[in-house]
């Protein structure tokens, strides 16, 4: 499967808008250490770290793709970019387990049942549909970095040329 040259760059943009979304809807959740009962909800340093590896890869990655997919700069070798790629994959990955591994992503997020549930949100002030579309979109873009690898190495080719012509011999020799 050979894909067109404009792939690469889609998913690196796709990349960027799942960072962006991850970043955004994981601080707009509002976690805090909370304590209700017997349980302390402390996940705030989970969530942080998601919010904070989510802002360095959407700046290194819009400025890999301005520099060397908009305005076509002379490209590093390809080790470079699959060590960059590589550190992305890692962090981001890493970020949305340690998020999805907290108290909140276990205990109260995950819950079957809804009542707890409503209750923790309303007591620790946090909304549970922000932290697991974070964790989900973070877990998307670590995708991305790993399709991006892919494209690095050549595992599926990207195709520059012209079209090939058409062929219409029907299997005819």
């Amino acid at each position: 499967m050979i894909v067109n040259k404009h792939v690469p760059l889609v998913v690196r943009v796709l990349t960027i808008i799942f960072t962006l979304i991850a970043a955004g809807t994981a601080g707009d959740g509002g976690i805090k250490s909370c304590n209700y009962g017997q349980e302390k909800f402390r996940s705030g340093k989970q969530v942080y770290f998601l919010i904070v590896v989510g802002a360095l890869v959407l700046v290194a990655l819009t400025l890999r793709v301005l520099a060397f997919d908009v305005r076509k700069l002379r490209l590093p070798s390809p080790r470079s970019f699959m060590i960059f790629d590589s550190v992305c994959l890692l962090f981001t990955f890493a970020s949305a387990v340690a998020v999805s591994a907290s108290p909140v992503g276990t205990s109260v997020c995950s819950s079957k049942d809804d009542d707890i549930k409503t209750l923790l949100q309303e007591v620790c002030d946090f909304k549970c549909s922000n932290i697991v579309t974070a964790v989900v979109t973070m877990f998307m873009a670590s995708i991305g970095f790993v399709v991006d690898i892919l494209f690095t190495t050549g595992a599926i080719p990207v195709f520059t040329g012209p079209p090939p012509p058409e062929d219409f011999t029907f299997g005819e020799d």
